[in-house]
């Protein structure tokens, strides 16, 4: 039996899938298996990957899905191994990064869940960030030692409260005893987008986790859509995810923290509905928006909303 399984979703990744399958492949620690869940691909995915001639790899090909919780829940169920390692089909494994998670797990017994420092870059491998968790005070306020913290455990109420307020942990940087999953440890099939932090959070608040502050994998940052409609088409996912969030925190503090991530989301669409001309849009989200949280932003956006679309009854009308 293997000691690691390695879940990989991948759509369409024919551009990065070889490099990251190869950083798999140059591992230090060898007792692993890595199943790629191809979700649909309409490219050369597939092709790729098995190029990989290595039993330890297999390939598993769903109809779209049209997300990442679908591959990653069927991964959870054909995994074999003690440790299961999440992964994207774009980012790079340090050599050492499998070696030195299941050290670290095999240490400390108590811990469920496991993630690490990492790098950024982007589509041609330049470093955006050497140590992408260096600005997340959040995270480092844990320590008594801040960053010069190597590994540490951190204890399931601390990590549930602190990643309300700042989600530090990269998808990729994560590990799960497989031991400790129950039925209901699945990613949110219905949402396209957020289920890895949903999933975090409710997997926090009954297990521990080990933090390594070792750089063990290169998170790639891909151009896409982050404003205007890229932005709207995540942001229903965002807020369902939050609100399921929400539903399940009982400590009125953070509950408030929710709610002002929700606010910011709800404002955000109001801009990029403005930014479309979708007045009528920008004045609904804008309204949620104040209903979670008063701000100043979000009252600009319901009246300027209003006033455009005032303006635009008149001209029709002129």
């Amino acid at each position: 039996m293997p000691k690691a399984t390695i879940i990989i979703p991948a759509y369409n990744a024919e551009k990065y899938i070889a490099s990251t399958l190869e950083s798999i492949l140059n591992q230090t620690f060898s007792n692993f298996e890595c199943i790629i869940i191809d979700d649909g691909s309409t490219d050369n995915t597939v092709s790729y990957a098995k190029k990989i001639n290595d039993p330890r790899f297999q390939i598993i090909s769903i109809e779209n899905s049209g997300g990442p919780s679908v591959p990653r829940n069927i991964g959870l169920d054909c995994a074999k191994g003690e440790y299961i390692f999440i992964f994207d089909s774009d980012d790079l494994m340090h050599p050492q990064k499998i070696e030195l998670s299941v050290a670290a797990l095999d240490k400390y017994n108590g811990a469920n869940f496991l993630f690490t420092n990492f790098s950024s870059i982007n589509e041609n491998d330049r470093v955006l960030k050497e140590s992408f968790l260096d600005e997340y005070d959040t995270l480092w306020n844990i320590f008594p030692d801040g960053d010069r913290v190597q590994v540490e455990q951190i204890n399931s109420g601390v990590l549930y409260s602190t990643i309300l307020s700042a989600n530090y942990i990269g998808t990729s940087s994560v590990v799960i005893r497989r031991s400790s999953l129950t039925e209901s440890d699945r990613f949110s099939e219905d949402l396209k987008n957020g289920d890895d932090y949903l999933f975090w959070v409710r997997f926090s608040k009954k297990n521990n986790a080990v933090f390594i502050n070792r750089k063990l994998h290169k998170y790639r940052i891909v151009k896409s859509g982050i404003s205007g409609r890229g932005f709207l088409k995540r942001a229903p996912s965002m807020i369902l995810g939050l609100s399921r969030i929400l539903n399940d925190c009982e400590d009125y503090r953070l509950r408030k923290i929710v709610k002002n991530k929700m606010s910011i989301v709800y404002a955000g669409m109001a801009y990029s509905h403005y930014k479309q001309g979708n007045y009528a849009l920008q004045i609904d989200s804008a309204r949620e928006s104040l209903k979670l949280k008063f701000s100043f932003k979000s009252i600009k956006y319901y009246l300027a909303g209003s006033l455009l679309l005032i303006f635009r009854k008149i001209k029709s009308i002129g």
